[in-house]
């Protein structure tokens, strides 16, 4: 019984060094630098992340998918930092203790375990709500997750007179009348868009485009005043979508009906994405218009605005070394 209450008195006050340990880890912060300093992160002791520092070279490149792999390598190797700190400081506090088999610290209570179960049973057994329903609908937009859907939700019925019952109203008309365009495949409030029907628009060209985001985006960049065809997506034997399902046949159609400029042949911009479905498709179209008289282009890829060659990938950097142009 002597031994027994020594060691629990030992226990308790580890149990208040733990506590302390505890809070001072919690207030600690520790950090990891990869790519030679291209990115930091900052981590707490609890593993949540604090500061995140990217130099700016970085956030000016294309190659999106090299930067969210230097991110998350940071991230997880100073969280990887913070839990070694935690489990040697751990180590050093309990290293005298002769707790039994199974036991570690901090302890947890049986009871409150319990509880938490029992109140997790109740939790699933209760009916949705309609504000849940509203919470697991937005969570599953792009960007959206269920913390911030449960804040768009709020937001929204803290101000619905100003945003809520507008917002909703306006999405009940959009989705009532705005349709895809019967001739490039937009989207507008009638069957033929405004830029299908805006005679002033050149006739003599058409760009192709895998989504109606693709077109929006050159719209607003101002840079072309033709027509356009959005494809509904690019050829893949993985998703079952072929040239039926892309309408490539209405295309060629298309194609043909476009007018003779004065001084060239009508073209064709083939604007897919970089990647090998779009590079695909771009291939496949292109063989389907060669023999149509007509000039059939596409994007030029390579170095972007302001990019560095030493954060390019590969591929990148030999695409702008074929497209290459004289000074």
């Amino acid at each position: 019984m002597r031994n027994i209450g020594g060691m629990m008195k030992r226990v308790q006050e580890m149990q208040e060094k733990m506590q302390s340990l505890t809070a001072e880890m919690e207030a600690s912060r520790f950090d990891c630098s990869v790519g030679g300093g291209a990115v930091v992160a900052v981590v707490s002791g609890k593993g949540e992340l604090v500061d995140l520092a990217i130099r700016p070279e970085i956030c000016d490149s294309q190659d999106t998918e090299t930067l969210s792999d230097l991110i998350k390598l940071a991230v997880n190797n100073a969280r990887a930092e913070a839990e070694a700190k935690k489990a040697e400081a751990l180590k050093e506090l309990t290293g005298g203790l002769p707790l039994p088999p199974g036991m570690s610290l901090p302890f947890k209570k049986t009871d409150s375990l319990l509880c938490q179960n029992k109140d997790e049973n109740y939790r699933e057994k209760m009916p949705e709500t309609p504000l849940d329903q509203l919470i697991k609908r937005l969570s599953r937009l792009p960007g959206l997750g269920p913390r911030s859907a449960r804040r768009t939700a709020l937001f929204l019925l803290k101000n619905r007179d100003q945003m809520m019952l507008p917002l909703a109203a306006e999405m009940d008309h959009v989705g009532r009348n705005v349709r895809a365009c019967v001739e490039c495949g937009n989207l507008d409030m009638q069957d033929k868009c405004s830029l299908c029907l805006d005679g002033r628009r050149d006739q003599s060209r058409l760009c192709v485009v895998e989504d109606v985001s693709d077109l929006w985006a050159i719209e607003r960049a101002g840079i072309f005043s033709g027509l356009y065809h959005v494809l509904g997506g690019t050829l893949s034997a993985l998703d079952g979508r072929g040239p039926a399902e892309l309408g490539i046949d209405r295309l060629v159609m298309r194609a043909k009906s476009l007018h003779k400029a004065e001084d060239r042949q009508p073209e064709v911009i083939l604007a897919t994405s970089a990647t090998v479905d779009g590079q695909t498709t771009a291939h496949y179209i292109a063989e389907r218009l060669e023999a149509q008289g007509l000039t059939i282009t596409r994007l030029a890829h390579g170095v972007p605005v302001g990019g560095e060659l030493n954060f390019l990938d590969d591929g990148t950097l030999a695409q702008a070394m074929k497209a290459r142009t004289a000074l």
